[in-house]
């Protein structure tokens, strides 16, 4: 796996430290294509998660 996709899957599906933030963004399962790919709204919840979390990128 690329490093990308490590750390991707890492902060938006797993990190116990952002469980709250990511379950206000995505209260339903999402999976991380529909994160990094969807359509603009998803990609507005993606960003707007980041931004939230202090992560930087």
């Amino acid at each position: 796996m690329r490093i990308f996709v490590k750390i991707s899957l890492h902060i938006l599906q797993r990190c116990k430290r952002h469980d709250q933030e990511r379950a206000t963004k995505w209260p339903q399962d999402t999976s991380l294509h529909q994160k990094l790919y969807g359509d603009v709204d998803d990609l507005r919840l993606t960003t707007s998660f980041i931004v939230e979390t202090g992560v930087i990128v």
